[in-house]
């Protein structure tokens, strides 16, 4: 993409203080948004906010955002398109789950990441849809995993409810074409965020080798034969959010270096 790709578009970024949503809201900055940055960490917020600043970008709008409170949602949603002037982009970014097969999340566990991934994505969107219908149309892009295409070992929660989201975004991608509106998923695995190096550490830790042996052979089960970074992810979803992906929607597109093998 050229820089200034997305010059003029206004742009909602969810847990945008750190880890793919910052690399995502500072992405799409640089390619001439407007953003608005919400996450718990007001104090994250403020740093990511200031670094896009001083790289260059427009100025980004943030506010604290609780994406377990529909009033928290709905606060950050209106303050943001008051703020912007509008929306032309939402990007639903929430993070991953805690680890662990099934017997060893409880029900609260799949309560509470229904309510943080699911609920939230469904919220945000309603609380957005006037505002990019007044836009004239938009974008959505949703930040999934490849456990959409195929389950990963030790994270039941993501297998179970990441899919549920890909089916809602296909949904909406027909129910909201007639009004311009894009909707896609972006389901990357295997990208060196500060989540990944946590577990890593565990890794290396419980098989007693070092952080750089944890990552080589997490790197050994990938065809490209590395890990990814948050600014492959984040040129992903800014290609979706502008209008070179005019003609795209209800699409999910890996960013895994390959490590999904399903069709």
């Amino acid at each position: 993409m050229t820089a200034g790709a997305l010059r003029g578009k206004r742009a909602i970024v969810t847990g945008a203080s750190r880890g793919l949503g910052r690399a995502i809201a500072e992405t799409l900055a640089s390619q001439g948004a407007r953003a608005a940055l919400g996450a718990r960490s007001t104090a994250d917020l403020e740093a990511a906010a200031a670094a896009i600043e001083a790289a260059g970008g427009p100025r980004p709008f943030w506010a604290a955002l609780d994406l377990t409170r529909p009033d928290s949602i709905a606060a950050f949603v209106a303050s943001s398109a008051d703020a912007l002037g509008g929306l032309d982009v939402v990007v639903n970014n929430t993070g991953g789950p805690r680890r662990g097969g099934f017997e060893a999340v409880s029900d609260e566990d799949f309560v509470q990441y229904f309510e943080l991934a699911f609920l939230s994505t469904v919220r945000i969107v309603r609380a957005a849809l006037p505002h990019l219908r007044a836009s004239g149309g938009g974008s959505i892009v949703n930040v999934l995993s490849i456990s959409v295409r195929q389950p990963l070992p030790g994270v039941v929660l993501s297998n179970a409810l990441r899919p549920a989201l890909a089916g809602l975004a296909k949904t909406l991608a027909d129910e909201l074409a007639p009004s311009g509106i894009r909707v896609n998923n972006v389901c990357p695995s295997a990208v060196e965020t500060g989540r990944t190096r946590d577990h890593l550490r565990t890794v290396a830790s419980r098989d007693q080798v070092s952080l750089e042996e944890a990552r080589a052979d997490r790197a050994r089960g990938i065809p490209l034969g590395r890990l990814g970074t948050p600014a492959e992810v984040a040129a992903a979803v800014a290609f979706l959010a502008s209008d070179a992906a005019s003609f795209i929607t209800g699409a999910s597109l890996q960013i895994d270096g390959g490590a999904a093998r399903a069709l």
